[in-house]
């Protein structure tokens, strides 16, 4: 696959997470929940830069890395949907366990 064609491809990529967190972020209500979207919308904005602010934003070294900080992303995207599925807008990353004296 040519070196643009990877490059454009994440490029769609930070998009369609941008697109994603978006959406998850205007659904969650719980502190921790908006602090994992909002930590995943920075690290979009960091494998931007590294795509679109560098000379080297197509050597293989730094589509290596933009692909790692795009995985990040992913995986902190993940985790808040499945807890918005399980616990719903209100739901918490940890499960709260009752207190009993």
């Amino acid at each position: 696959m040519a070196e643009s064609e990877l490059h454009m491809r994440r490029l769609r990529s930070i998009q369609e997470r941008r697109e994603q967190a978006a959406q998850l972020l205007a659904v969650a209500t719980h502190r921790t929940v908006k602090e994992q979207v909002q930590l995943a919308q920075r690290d979009l904005d960091e494998a931007d830069s590294w795509l679109t602010h560098t000379t080297l934003g197509g050597h293989p070294a730094i589509l290596g890395i933009v692909e790692l900080i795009l995985e990040l992303a992913t995986w902190r995207l993940n985790l808040v949907q499945d807890a918005l599925r399980t616990n719903g807008p209100h739901g918490t990353l940890v499960a709260q366990r009752s207190r009993t004296a």
